[in-house]
């Protein structure tokens, strides 16, 4: 396998999809075998996930896990959620 190959390709779907919807993939990756592929999703997939209310992906970093909501969210969805739970307080 192509070490090198794998890691310069998830890198640029990582850099790419960072704050996007969809999971960008360069052409690069159509030329991997099944295995190949399967490698470069398993690092993409331990760096991007998806906000679970907007649904767009973020690096793992830049999610929150709300105890409220049981779930990782982008901040974007982070202070509509700490928001309406502000007004649902004052009402």
């Amino acid at each position: 396998m192509r070490s090198e190959l794998i890691e310069q390709i998830a890198d640029e779907i990582i850099g790419y999809s960072d704050g996007s919807f969809n999971i960008y993939q360069p052409e690069e990756y159509d030329t991997l075998t099944a295995e190949e592929k399967h490698a470069v999703d398993e690092i993409v997939n331990n760096e991007i996930w998806q906000c679970a209310i907007c649904g767009w992906n973020w690096h793992v970093n830049n999610l929150e896990h709300s105890p409220r909501l049981g779930e990782s969210v982008c901040h974007y969805c982070w202070d509509d959620a700490e928001h309406n739970e502000e007004e649902e307080d004052e009402a």
